[in-house]
């Protein structure tokens, strides 16, 4: 946010930008009065995925990493290990095609927090599934995202149109 400007008397997405500048000033300012590391990140696939490929229990590789404040995701793996102990938010967004599904898996230090199911089984389109979970996490703890028991069909798609992602934020 810049100036004297009234983000009230904007445009819906020149206010998005404003709110949201000013969302990250203030946030900026509590971790750095209070001390603590500021943690965030978003990955996503930066291709399509053959069913086919996957078995039970893989783990997603988010390759593609926008943001990743206090570097607690892992590119190479696909763990998000927290830097520090908090309460945390969990964002999963799957997207299938072509009569496919696919049931994905938060999961934290091997146990199974939430669970969303893509579902286009009987249909030659597309359907997505996101889910937000928050979690109390410790310092070193690993949330990763892997392949459910449900899977079958085509395709995982991640392109110009949708996208497979991965991120969360600490909260406190």
């Amino acid at each position: 946010m810049t100036g004297n400007t009234n983000c009230h008397s904007l445009f819906m997405a020149e206010a998005y930008s404003c709110y949201k500048d000013s969302v990250v000033f203030f946030l900026t300012v509590i971790a750095l009065v209070s001390g603590k590391i500021q943690v965030a990140f978003f990955a996503y696939m930066s291709n399509n995925i053959l069913i086919s490929s996957l078995s039970a229990n893989k783990t997603f590789v988010y390759d593609r990493v926008e943001t990743n404040v206090g570097n607690g995701y892992d590119v190479t793996t696909g763990y998000f290990v927290a830097p520090e102990d908090g309460v945390y938010a969990f964002h999963v967004t799957t997207v299938v095609r072509d009569k496919s599904h696919c049931s994905v898996e938060l999961v934290q230090n091997e146990e199974i927090k939430d669970i969303g199911w893509a579902d286009a089984m009987d249909h030659p389109d597309r359907a997505s599934a996101s889910t937000f979970t928050i979690l109390r996490v410790k310092a070193g703890d690993v949330i990763r995202v892997r392949v459910g028991q449900a899977k079958g069909g085509n395709l995982l798609e991640s392109n110009l149109y949708a996208r497979l992602s991965f991120s969360g934020f600490k909260i406190v």
